[in-house]
């Protein structure tokens, strides 16, 4: 029952992305360098809640989406139910998939209301330097390497920057939005070369 409302409450905040219209807030940043699909960008310190899943791409994406979702959707001690925003992000952390979703700015890191699920934790990311490259359609473990190398490669080529983490996978849209009109991204925090 619990899933269901879930479910319905993310179909109703979301349905304007059927045709690509965003409605959740966005995690802010400066544009620094536009090449393209390519960016450099500048994030503020933002917040996020994640969760570590120990199994594939796939399974880990939707067991940590419905970990995450529940804890916003009320899943905590107060009932407290936090908008949801984009991106969902996952990364890879040795041999286990972290997803993360960003706490909305109104919300302080003081005031986030404990979880009732122990996997779900909170951390603070600091002011950081990032470059992505931006795709739509599926986005599929070998559609994000794919990018992955595409972003690799022009970092290459345009030498001032060293990468300084594991890449990150951005997904702005539900899944059942039109895949040509979703935003997807692949993220590596980088920092200039000395």
């Amino acid at each position: 029952m619990k899933l269901i409302k879930i479910l319905s409450l993310l179909i109703f905040t979301a349905s304007c992305s059927l045709v690509g219209i965003r409605n959740s807030e966005e995690l802010s940043y400066k544009v620094i360098h536009k090449d393209n699909e390519f960016e450099i960008r500048l994030y503020e310190q933002y917040t996020i809640a994640k969760t570590l899943i120990d199994d594939d791409y796939n399974n880990s994406s939707s067991q940590g989406f419905k970990i995450l979702a529940s804890y916003i959707f009320g899943a905590n001690k107060t009932k407290k139910k936090i908008k949801m925003t984009a991106p969902v992000v996952m990364k890879k952390k040795q041999a286990q998939w972290e997803m993360n979703f960003t706490i909305p700015k109104n919300v302080k890191f003081k005031d986030l209301p404990v979880p009732e699920d122990k996997k779900v934790a909170f951390e603070e990311i600091p002011m950081n330097l990032v470059a992505v490259v931006r795709f739509s359609g599926a986005r599929t473990a070998s559609k994000n390497k794919e990018q992955l190398l595409k972003l690799k490669d022009w970092l290459e080529i345009n030498d001032e920057y060293e990468e300084i983490d594991e890449p990150m996978y951005a997904g702005y849209d539900p899944p059942w939005t039109a895949p040509f009109l979703r935003r997807n991204e692949v993220l590596i925090s980088i920092s200039k070369k000395k």
